[in-house]
């Protein structure tokens, strides 16, 4: 047996009583009964929402969104799937469909234009294999268990095709604290806001909560009702919610169980977990909730926290279905809070796992929060806070912070068992994987340099050692070895070289996405530069702050950086690279040091003409007459 087939293999499940089934029979049952139960719908309520924006798309959108199919667009859609995809019911990869276009083109575009006719999809086309993947080495519930569906060829690419096309249109209708699968959006914009928000709260001596939601077997649990309904409400077409409801409708699932398909299941809600579709439908649904809570707070119900000079209140953060509430901690605007996420669950299908729900308080005592949490029925969270991920309220500078980071390289490099591989596997794995380990963190993070030497050493030990137990042979020194391939180096990148490069990325993107509300959030925190496009220096920020760190480089980022002048309202004259290779503060320091407005812009320096005798021309503000020699 394989090692990965042991990993998926099904000894024994506990049933609900507690019980542990062992018998393959007994184990089939207990799977086949968790699932259709799951996808068998049990509500049947009456509901109405009012009074949110629903963000709807335009009509010219919608009617696009239901143009005929192309063969271009077709195998456009094709060639954006992955080829190394276990195939469904029918046995064909879409590796297999690119080789063989020009001999199936034809029988693909004529399913392809009988769908858009009719919006039915063949039962049989959309037969689904459920393979169960376990979250954890513990898994001994159905539950601990991950369902992944494997879809037939022709339904990937219909589903792609339409998956392709629904993103056009999710930037405009989807609210912008909602980060997942929209194009220009990344995760990492919500753990910089969350982060922000949290130590905002903090160093105000705001006293809030911060409420971490765990919806139990979200995509599974959505009601396709609710669905249609909020596609109708979004501006989409008829034809097009026809279509996604022949895409959902049509499924029938079939359960994997230790290698053989067991029961047939006609589902009646949920989205399936590998359906190109399921990601942009979810969120759909989800911003729903999002928009629900924006009207609470908009009418007065319920307040977030305010951030910055601008007060900018951030009630919620959502990436998919993990979602973050900030409420203040002085009304009952967590209460309310809970209480529209309720609401939404009701009518959407979903259900809350109160039990994986943490509550964590800031500016609050334990007392207070411990009470909170048990009259909502959730847990008790502390600082840091995992979130996406990552470690939310936490100070980089402490290496405890860095120790998930530290774990997993550790994890990856034990059970390769390295010290029998060759020193060319080595290094392969040490590119692919270990280095690539640290990158989340160092995307947001400042890595210590206590840290970074530790994570470096255990690279260096698992790349120099020798057969066995026995001591690293290091041949080269590690700083040769970090150095890129064209200049005799392996091309691993120094960790704060990486780090730093991180940095100066997110300010590249405070410049070219000043409405996105990461970027509103920094400039309302720490106010904006003269040139209207940066951010100030968080120097005086905690530690716990990532800005600080980012901005710290600002200096670095602004020398390397070269502009092309306008009109000269954005651009500093003395400190930014705008003419040659550097800066005039650093070609000219004697000047620089006389002018009485080092972070002038350009057009505060630049005098117009303003009458018959006068010549336009430079004023640059010198603090007293300068000589030729000074000017040298």
């Amino acid at each position: 047996m394989s090692t990965q087939r042991s990993k998926n293999y099904i000894g024994r499940l506990q049933s609900e009583d507690g019980t542990f089934c062992e018998e393959e029979k007994n184990i089939q049952e207990l799977v086949v009964d968790f699932y259709t139960k799951l996808f068998s719908r049990t509500d049947h309520s009456i509901w109405e929402i009012e009074g949110i924006e629903w963000g709807a798309i335009s009509h010219q959108a919608a009617q696009h969104l239901e143009r005929p199919f192309t063969e271009t667009e077709v195998w456009g859609a094709i060639q954006s799937c992955g080829t190394d995809k276990t195939p469904g019911v029918d046995g064909f990869t879409i590796e297999c469909i690119k080789a063989s276009w020009d001999f199936m083109k034809t029988d693909v575009m004529m399913a392809m234009h009988d769908f858009y006719r009719t919006g039915v999809v063949n039962t049989n086309t959309n037969e689904t294999l459920i393979c169960l993947i376990p979250k954890n080495k513990q898994a001994c519930k159905v539950s601990d268990y991950r369902p992944i569906s494997l879809i037939s060829s022709m339904y990937k690419i219909l589903a792609k095709t339409l998956a392709l096309r629904i993103c056009e249109v999710l930037n405009a209708t989807i609210a912008r604290e909602q980060s997942a699968f929209v194009s220009g959006r990344q995760i990492l914009d919500l753990a910089l806001i969350a982060n922000e928000v949290v130590e905002e709260a903090r160093t105000t001596a705001t006293k809030a909560f911060v409420l971490k939601l765990d919806f139990a077997k979200a995509y599974d649990r959505v009601n396709w009702d609710f669905l249609d309904f909020v596609l109708h409400k979004k501006g989409f077409g008829i034809k097009w919610r026809q279509w996604m409801r022949g895409c959902i409708s049509s499924v029938t699932y079939s359960i994997l169980i230790n290698g053989k398909p067991r029961g047939r299941i006609k589902a009646q809600r949920g989205l399936r977990q590998g359906d190109p579709l399921s990601p942009s439908l979810f969120i759909l649904v989800a911003d729903i909730l999002g928009r629900m809570l924006d009207r609470a707070k908009e009418s007065g119900v319920a307040k977030g926290i305010e951030v910055g000079r601008e007060r900018i209140q951030i009630s919620h953060l959502q990436f998919a279905d993990d979602s973050l509430l900030f409420a203040t901690g002085q009304d009952d605007s967590l209460y309310r809070m809970v209480e529209v996420v309720q609401t939404f669950c009701i009518i959407s299908g979903l259900h809350l796992n109160m039990d994986k729900c943490l509550l964590a308080g800031i500016n609050m005592d334990e007392q207070t929060v411990r009470q909170k949490a048990r009259s909502i029925g959730c847990g008790e969270g502390s600082w840091p806070m995992k979130y996406l991920g990552m470690p939310l309220g936490g100070s980089p500078l402490k290496k405890t912070f860095w120790d998930p980071v530290i774990q997993k390289i550790g994890h990856r490099i034990e059970s390769w068992k390295g010290g029998w591989m060759s020193r060319g596997g080595r290094l392969t794995m040490l590119q692919a994987v270990l280095s690539a380990i640290p990158t989340y963190f160092l995307s947001l993070f400042e890595i210590p340099k206590g840290v970074a030497k530790k994570v470096e050493g255990m690279m260096k030990r698992f790349l120099w050692s020798t057969m066995g137990d026995g001591k690293p042979s290091y041949l080269v020194a590690w700083n040769t070895v970090n150095k890129p391939k064209e200049l005799g180096g392996t091309g691993i990148e120094d960790l704060k070289r990486t780090n730093k490069a991180f940095a100066m990325k997110w300010l590249w993107r405070l410049q070219n996405e000043p409405e996105a509300l990461w970027a509103k959030i920094i400039k309302s925190r720490f106010g904006t530069d003269c040139n209207q496009w940066d951010s100030r220096n968080a120097y005086r920020a905690s530690t716990r702050s990532p800005w600080k760190f980012i901005s710290s480089c600002m200096d670095e980022f602004r020398q390397g950086m070269k502009l092309e002048v306008g009109n000269g309202k954005h651009i500093k004259f003395w400190e930014d690279v705008w003419r040659g290779q550097t800066r005039f503060s650093s070609d000219y320091p004697n000047l620089y040091a006389l002018t009485r407005k080092p972070h002038a812009l350009i057009s505060d320096l630049w005098k117009q003409a303003e009458g018959t005798g006068d010549e336009p021309g430079w004023d640059l503000q010198f603090r007293r007459r300068c000589t030729r020699e000074k000017n040298k």
